[in-house]
């Protein structure tokens, strides 16, 4: 970028435009290799640094105020301050190392989930391939401290996710992306073109059977219900359940109580703390309750994606719930950061 506005003014030269242009190819190699170091990049938005920043700008100030004899000394602010910024950031993860974080987001009938872990994350995608809700989901990333994803996850396909996957990479760095196997030959195309997306940026796939293979990000297990299609829609149920020690938290998706594998939505959300009833998917038809029972692990939480799908929670057992005391009950939730301690 800095060598660029030389090849204008030298590109005439013999052997100079060579040169400058060696240097140019030299720096944004060596820029594209260090990129993809581990913790190479770093994030100012965190809580604590403005309280940082206002205080080392204080300390300057009065430095600047007092006459030392060695100017030198200036030198030491930001020195200490990146120092200061470094304590307080691995002090920070250290006190969240133990937490299962979760960030729940929709937009209209597309969902995302962000799972954080030990300064790394995951983010599930249940979208139709909107680039929306990804771009808000990388925003609430980087709002995180995070500066990259360390794995892209699908749970099923449409055929804007290639462009959208297309997009998210110009603006972030992926790690990895996790796609489901595909089911059919519309899946399978949609897939190809996401390896040749993901081949061009030299980002590592992975696919992953639904039901059969539970997933592991560090220390968080990913469990996700097996593919099912109803009768009257060929999008898949979506639902999947996320779990740190004795935490769970449990999204199920529309209509997904009504497929063959609901078992897998009661049994999840039986043990979970927290239940996030979604929108994405086929449009819903039947009542759907939570059969939690009294030995079940103490709901906290359950969150609604609209007032759509609270409108099909079933009435007897939506007042049961509410009469709980210890039961949150929230609806229309576009943004929901969860934490729940060990």
């Amino acid at each position: 970028m800095y060598v660029a506005p030389f090849f204008p003014i030298f590109g005439r030269i013999a052997y100079l435009s060579e040169i400058i242009g060696f240097i140019g190819e030299f720096f944004l190699d060596a820029v594209r290799q260090m990129s993809s170091w581990r913790n190479i990049m770093f994030s100012l938005r965190y809580n604590f640094t403005i309280y940082l920043v206002v205080a080392f700008a204080l300390l300057m100030l009065i430095l600047l105020c007092i006459k030392l004899r060695r100017r030198l000394y200036l030198a030491l602010v930001p020195v200490a301050f990146c120092i200061a910024f470094y304590g307080c950031a691995v002090i920070y993860h250290k006190i969240h190392a133990n937490e299962l974080t979760a960030i729940y987001q929709s937009s209209k009938k597309n969902e995302s989930l962000i799972v954080i872990n030990n300064d790394r994350a995951l983010l599930c995608d249940f979208s139709d391939g909107s680039y929306t809700i990804v771009a808000k989901s990388a925003n609430a990333i980087s709002k995180n401290g995070i500066c990259e994803i360390e794995i892209y996850m699908l749970t099923h396909y449409h055929q804007r996710h290639k462009n959208t996957l297309y997009r998210l990479i110009q603006r972030e760095f992926i790690r990895q992306i996790l796609l489901p196997s595909p089911q059919t030959a519309t899946e399978d195309e949609i897939a190809d073109a996401i390896l040749r997306v993901a081949a061009e940026y030299d980002i590592p796939v992975l696919f992953y059977m639904p039901g059969d293979d539970a997933l592991l990000f560090n220390d968080i297990l990913i469990d996700i219900m097996p593919r099912t299609v109803l009768k009257r829609s060929t999008h898949p149920l979506l639902s999947l359940t996320v779990a740190k020690g004795d935490n769970r938290i449990t999204y199920i998706g529309a209509s997904a109580f009504e497929g063959e594998n609901s078992d897998f939505c009661m049994e999840y959300s039986a043990n979970s703390n927290v239940i996030i009833m979604g929108i994405h998917g086929p449009v819903y038809k039947t009542p759907y309750f939570l059969d939690r029972p009294k030995s079940g692990k103490d709901l906290s939480l359950v969150f609604y994606a609209n007032d759509e799908v609270l409108s099909w929670h079933d009435h007897d057992d939506l007042a049961r719930l509410s009469e709980n005391g210890g039961t949150t009950l929230i609806t229309n939730v576009a943004y929901y950061k969860i934490i729940l301690k060990q």
